[in-house]
């Protein structure tokens, strides 16, 4: 028994296919009343929906420079709390060292706590947040929508330029006298650090 191919039929069937579809679509277009239905019947539609879709894009990725921003702003704010409490422990060693019923040798302890501390600030005017300085003169800027509107954070100066910790971190080299002391309560009384809000 052989069994044989019928191209003509299958040939009629695909042009009947194509027919229904077409007919489809313009029974759709007929009860809209619109000559565009979806937007791959229109060359312009699919530019519209591709204006949006690239849109959308543009919005999420500012949307991840919103949050980017902000987790910066709130890891400075962090870093500012330890500075402050540090501060106030500096100013604490040095009224103790002032403290004329305390010896040479507890001065000394005090002293090597106060450099440490000294330390710890400097070394916080290095930290940085994806290779960005959390703490230079320097204003950062991120744009915040789709429209390319940018937003400017201003910058919080904990270098050798910033008057405050540059007077408590090099000024005040140690406690480990009286007067050294005395010249340390000069420079921690001198206005308090920038915090963030």
């Amino acid at each position: 028994m052989t069994i044989g191919t019928n191209l003509a039929a299958q040939s009629s069937a695909n042009d009947l296919t194509r027919t229904s579809t077409a007919l489809t679509k313009s029974l759709a277009k007929l009860s809209s009343g619109s000559r565009i239905v979806n937007a791959y019947d229109d060359a312009g539609g699919l530019a519209i929906s591709m204006r949006f879709d690239s849109k959308i894009e543009r919005a999420n990725a500012a949307k991840d420079n919103v949050s980017n921003a902000q987790s910066f702003s709130n890891t400075q704010d962090g870093y500012l709390k330890r500075v402050a409490k540090t501060l106030n422990r500096m100013s604490e060693l040095v009224m103790l060292s002032l403290d004329g019923t305390k010896g040479d040798g507890d001065r000394t302890l005090y002293n090597n706590e106060f450099t440490q501390l000294k330390s710890y600030i400097t070394d916080l005017a290095n930290k940085e947040f994806n290779s960005v300085s959390l703490f230079s003169a320097s204003t950062v800027e991120s744009v915040i929508d789709s429209e390319g509107t940018s937003f400017v954070m201003s910058g919080i100066n904990l270098g050798a330029t910033s008057t405050t910790y540059n007077a408590v971190t090099q000024g005040s080299s140690n406690i480990s006298t009286t007067g050294a002391a005395t010249t340390a309560l000069s420079a921690s009384q001198l206005p308090p650090p920038p915090l963030k809000t």
